[in-house]
């Protein structure tokens, strides 16, 4: 089971339109708003492929 170390709590600032759409969604979907977010943000990083970034850091 997931602890505290294995989180790392951070503030996010929304707009209230997107904080409420948020809310409902993680509704919707049986989830807390915490884990929605963690959802949708892990889904735009799926089948991402990795680049390499430059010293300047420039993708590659």
């Amino acid at each position: 089971m997931a602890t505290q170390k294995d989180f790392v709590k951070t503030a996010l600032r929304v707009p209230p339109d997107l904080h409420r759409a948020l809310h409902e969604a993680a509704t919707e979907a049986e989830r807390t708003f915490n884990a929605e977010i963690l959802h949708r943000l892990r889904s735009t990083f799926k089948g991402k492929r990795k680049t390499s970034t430059t010293p300047e850091g420039q993708q590659s």
